[in-house]
């Protein structure tokens, strides 16, 4: 079974003192890339955070963000003489200029200066933690199922282009009598313009010297094999298949364009084509592959 790297889960905990929201995606990446943003009372927990979700996670581009409501906790703290260095200042400069001075607004206008708000040096509680993380798994069960039905797709629109490209191969076989037949003609034809007295054994000879060259027989087999191997590793049970399916591609791709280089037969470099394009297709979604 396949895993999709896109997914999406979110939890929710609320009590009469707490509300836990929790929202996690992941979108397909070369690697683990994550953008965690975490309640200032539990920073402390990132690195540990950071090792869990890549744990459960294994790849993909991540975004998770932790958002806590509590009354029992406020977020910020005033700096009180810093804001009062301001209020001062602000109901000295109005009077010299002769401004109405009204302490509301003034307050108002003090709270969004710097450095007058500043964080709660408060860390969080463990209780509270183990309620997040709770929340955590939740989200996490959540994504990796969205994951699980993603790759069912991926599974059965990846073996139908496979297949695709065995099908095409197969039908290669169709013209390979009538290829080599045409090849052998056009250098019977060709060396019958340049010298009507040639050796005809030692003709033959460099015949099948250069047949052996033009030989696709290894490069079918090759393809054929890579092809069943690129299914059964779908099929195989392990999570993480991503990379190998990609090596396998490009293994088919060698053989591809081999088998077009030595085609010299229209019809068979049609085939070729088409199996060029069921492999772009196959690149492009291996690439959400975990």
């Amino acid at each position: 079974m396949l895993h999709s790297m896109t997914g999406y889960g979110r939890s929710e905990y609320q009590d009469d003192k707490i509300f836990i929201k929790v929202d996690i995606k992941s979108v397909n990446s070369k690697g683990f890339d994550l953008k965690l943003k975490l309640p200032m009372e539990f920073s402390y927990k990132e690195p540990f955070l950071r090792s869990y979700l890549q744990k459960n996670l294994i790849r993909g581009k991540v975004d998770c963000y932790i958002n806590i409501e509590r009354e029992d906790i406020v977020p910020y703290e005033i700096n009180i003489s810093m804001a009062k260095n301001y209020y001062y200042s602000i109901k000295k400069l109005a009077l010299e200029l002769g401004y109405k001075f009204k302490k509301i607004n003034i307050i108002e206008i003090i709270m969004r200066l710097p450095d007058v708000l500043k964080p709660s040096q408060i860390v969080g509680d463990e209780e509270t933690w183990q309620k997040i993380l709770s929340n955590i798994d939740k989200a996490l069960e959540e994504l990796i199922g969205f994951r699980i039905q993603e790759g069912k797709a991926l599974e059965k629109d990846l073996l139908s282009h496979v297949n695709l490209i065995k099908n095409y191969l197969e039908l290669v076989n169709k013209y390979e009598k009538e290829r080599i037949d045409k090849i052998k003609q056009r250098l019977i034809n060709a060396l019958k313009e340049f010298n009507e007295n040639y050796d005809k054994e030692r003709f033959e000879q460099e015949l099948i010297y250069y047949l052996e060259k033009l030989d696709i027989s290894e490069e079918k087999v090759r393809l054929h094999n890579h092809i069943n191997y690129f299914v059964q590793t779908i099929e195989n049970k392990m999570v993480i298949k991503g990379k190998t399916l990609n090596f396998i591609t490009q293994e088919m791709g060698r053989e591809i364009n081999t088998l077009g280089a030595k085609a010299n037969h229209v019809a068979i470099q049609h085939l070729v084509v088409k199996m060029k394009d069921e492999l772009e297709k196959i690149k492009e979604q291996i690439a959400n592959v975990l």
